[in-house]
């Protein structure tokens, strides 16, 4: 089994993570290949791989993936052999209705990703020095104006500040329970095949084992497909809901703003699953092997809680990890301090993900457990925090007398890219002007 640890091929950010003290987003327009390939030759250099950012991290990180309209003008002869990869020929903005991205989520409100002009590139520059993301974002948005490439924008994120730290806006501990990969992770159990991840290796195969890669054009292999998802977070919105349910909550079974809050998420804000600790939060460590076999009901962990719908653990039921990704969320904006002078600033989650399929991942996720008010079963209801619906939610007690919850949303989608991320070679190769 290859060791994906030694690999200087698979671009980093995929299988291990980017410094997240600070980040920068470049998203990249092409106004002709020419130019286009003269700035990927200098970004080569200096691009990360999974070797270096294991042995020798770099001060700034550097990574870049294509749109489909980007592949299309710098290897027109490549981007033919897209076909089979519909949700990325498409891009999300044509396939927002599929995921209820409308009204306050809609494309036309996005801050990137709209179709005219699109977004051809993304530049990703991370660092855990503050400013020194901001000063190579700086330095890349020169050089692409001299070369005639186009900064449609410029998204930053960072790490929140004190208490928040390893936080999002609404106060829960982010970026727990991936996946272990083998061949990278050194995880004694339940690791998942790396096609699962990247293009060309053994996928999982219908019960257990691994089977054949994801048939791909060999310019794909060691390559991942990237969801960049903008999402902006209303936090007072999202205090004052729970403030509002809790006190429509029976009086024989109350809860307080901060326990609803944690059936709604499945976990404590520590990031103690509920499943292990479902009265207080005891600071069991939020990685803690768990499922929910002793809970069908959900009376510990509401089956339309966040964590529950985005991973069931029931691989008998489920087939959950055919449907894994993995995934990059960092902050952006200020922390939400009620009455100070930021309170009124856009602030949320940027969603970094990487997958070797967009359909039957990050779509399945989205469409068929998110969004669908009757998974697990009929009634269970959206997922609260990024869900759509409007049916209610269903809160079960052991007593009986379920409770009938109605989310409002405050979690909306602002900006969304689908990426190919390419082995270094393959950067190379256009940079060259391959498959042309």
């Amino acid at each position: 089994m290859t060791d994906l640890r030694a690999s200087d091929e698979i671009q980093g950010n995929v299988l291990t993570p980017f410094p997240d003290g600070e980040q920068a987003f470049l998203l990249l327009h092409f106004a002709d290949a020419e130019g286009a390939r003269a700035l990927l030759a200098e970004i080569l250099p200096g691009l990360t791989t999974t070797a270096s950012l294991l042995s020798s991290p770099p001060r700034v990180c550097r990574g870049v993936g294509f749109t489909a309209s980007g592949l299309r003008k710098l290897a027109p002869l490549w981007a033919a052999g897209l076909e089979p990869f519909l949700a990325f020929r498409e891009g999300p903005a044509v396939r927002a209705p599929r995921l209820r991205d409308h009204g306050p989520s809609a494309p036309e409100r996005w801050v990137f990703g709209t179709l005219d002009p699109g977004v051809d590139a993304v530049l990703t520059l991370a660092s855990a020095e503050p400013a020194a993301a901001g000063e190579e974002a700086a330095h890349w948005q020169e050089r692409s104006r001299a070369l005639g490439v186009h900064c449609l924008f410029d998204q930053r994120g960072a790490r929140l500040p004190g208490i928040m730290a390893g936080c999002e806006h609404f106060g829960f501990k982010d970026g727990i329970s991936q996946p272990a990969v083998r061949g990278f992770d050194r995880a004694p159990a339940g690791l998942l095949p790396a096609g699962e991840f990247i293009l060309g290796r053994p996928r999982l195969a219908a019960g257990g084992g691994e089977a054949e890669p994801l048939p791909c054009p060999d310019w794909m292999c060691d390559g991942s497909f990237q969801v960049l998802r903008r999402l902006s977070q209303d936090v007072a919105g999202w205090r004052a809901q729970l403030a509002r349910l809790a006190a429509s909550l029976s009086p024989e079974r109350p809860m307080c703003p901060h326990q609803l809050a944690a059936k709604l998420m499945g976990r404590w804000q520590s990031g103690t699953p509920l499943a292990l600790s479902p009265d207080r939060d005891d600071h069991s460590p939020p990685e803690a092997e768990y499922d929910y076999n002793d809970d069908p009901f959900g009376y510990k962990t509401p089956r339309f809680a966040h964590a529950r719908k985005m991973y069931p653990r029931d691989d008998a039921f489920f087939e959950k990890d055919w449907h894994r990704i993995i995934r990059r969320g960092i902050p952006f904006g200020p922390i939400y301090e009620p009455g100070s002078e930021t309170a009124g600033a856009e602030r949320g989650l940027l969603l970094n993900a990487f997958m070797a399929s967009l359909e039957n991942q990050f779509e399945f996720l989205m469409r068929g457990w998110a969004n669908d008010p009757d998974f697990i079963e009929a009634g269970d209801g959206p997922d609260p925090l990024i869900g759509e619906s409007g049916e209610p939610a269903t809160l079960r007690h052991p007593e009986g007398c379920p409770t009938a919850l109605r989310f409002e949303r405050f979690v909306h989608t602002t900006g969304a890219v689908y990426a190919f991320v390419p082995a270094r070679s393959v950067v190379a190769r256009l940079a060259a002007g391959e498959g042309t």
